[in-house]
């Protein structure tokens, strides 16, 4: 076997080992669940006012009625899925939430010295390169596995968009509405000319994933400065959560003045983790693609950071 093909075949059984340790735990049914709870805690009342207050997901399944949901397409289950990316907190939580399942492992490992022992398996560069791939892979799977569960709950709860097209007419309205069930706005299904939910539902979910990968990545790499995994699952909080209002601060004044909006507003937690692949084009007038450098840009000084840090940890 050539030494490329060692090299991989170290970096997979590694890999496996990492993923095995993060994806069998307690905590990632934790991050799931608490995951799962945060899709629904956002606002899901379709035009809410005194009558009709904002409802969470829970709530309006309670309070609420097939009544209410056949008054608007928006209530479909399309819809109601794509409303669980909007909340607030699930975006300031994330690097908390999506850390759980990997973090830990992480500085327990470093702190007990067991790291050695898997050191002497591969080598340095495998292991911090599997640290942090496996980390990714953990929130991916997290995102996924969590959706995948609220996508199920939405179609069996709500209508499909078709029921509210066999009542529509000829006008302007019912053509405004036919444009909006066909979900072109969204790239994917525009690509592939399709309206299929499922790819919706899929795309949607891969773009949410890459957004919370960054913050999981983070509390990586402030786990292994601090080796404290209290203080490298809050301190992202914090900065998302900083950063997050000083974007919202930054966006009204731009709002109340009329003027365009700012970059910031990508840092706006409900923009940047709802559906900014839409949003992006649409009011910064940033290409797709690069909001994709972005994320890739961006993983690359985590792992240079990460890398740096594990190494220090594990040559002193």
């Amino acid at each position: 076997m050539s030494m490329p093909s060692q090299v991989m075949c170290m970096f997979i059984r590694q890999l496996r080992f990492d993923l095995k340790k993060n994806i069998c735990s307690v905590n990632f049914v934790l991050a799931v669940t608490v995951t799962l709870a945060l899709a629904m805690s956002g606002n899901f009342t379709v035009d809410t006012n005194a009558d009709r207050p904002a409802y969470n997901f829970v709530q309006l399944l309670l309070n609420t009625d097939k009544t209410l949901w056949q008054s608007s397409h928006y209530y479909c289950d399309a819809y109601m899925f794509l409303r669980g990316f909007r909340s607030e907190w699930q975006a300031i939580f994330l690097p908390a939430v999506m850390g759980i399942a990997c973090v830990p492992q992480m500085c327990d490992e470093i702190n007990s010295g067991n790291f050695r022992f898997n050191i002497s398996r591969c080598t340095k560069r495998t292991y911090i390169l599997s640290k942090f791939a496996a980390a990714a892979l953990t929130t991916v799977l997290v995102i996924f596995t969590a959706y995948s569960v609220f996508l199920v709950i939405c179609t069996a709860v709500f209508s499909a968009p078709g029921e509210y097209l066999s009542s529509l007419g000829d006008d302007k309205h019912s053509s405004f509405i036919r444009a909006e069930l066909s979900f072109s706005d969204f790239p994917a299904n525009a690509f592939f000319h399709s309206g299929s939910r499922l790819l919706l539902a899929f795309s949607r979910t891969l773009t949410a994933s890459l957004f919370a990968v960054l913050p999981c990545l983070l509390s990586m790499v402030m786990g292994a400065l601090t080796v404290n995994k209290f203080v490298s699952l809050s301190l992202p909080v914090m900065f998302y959560f900083a950063l997050s209002h000083i974007a919202e601060d930054l966006v009204n004044k731009a709002f109340g003045r009329g003027e365009d909006m700012p970059l910031m507003l990508f840092f706006e937690a409900p923009y940047r983790f709802g559906e900014v692949e839409v949003w992006l084009e649409r009011d910064l007038k940033i290409p797709l693609w690069a909001m994709y450098l972005y994320v890739l840009a961006v993983m690359i000084l985590l792992y240079c950071a990460f890398s740096k840090c594990v190494r220090k940890r594990v040559l002193s």
